[in-house]
């Protein structure tokens, strides 16, 4: 999943993440604990935590499009 991931964010946003540990800060550890996989992708955070918090439109679009085309990758078997 994180090569389909990052093969889609390079094709739509130009940027290839790169895979990190997020150990208990995201909603992933309720799905770890059950035994499934899970990630995190999403746009840049401005001010996060702080007054104003913000992601662009063009950020959210382009995440958005990534989120899609992996779960459709993934679903069609196109892992490689």
């Amino acid at each position: 999943m994180v090569r389909i991931i990052q093969r889609n964010a390079e094709a739509v946003r130009g940027i290839r993440p790169k895979p990190i540990i997020s150990i208990g800060g995201t909603d992933c550890r309720y799905w770890r604990w059950q035994g499934i996989p899970a990630y995190v992708y999403g746009p840049v955070p401005h001010n996060m935590g702080a007054a104003d918090e913000y992601v662009t439109l063009d950020d959210l679009y382009g995440t958005v499009r990534v989120h899609v085309l992996s779960a459709f990758d993934y679903l069609m078997g196109s892992a490689g």
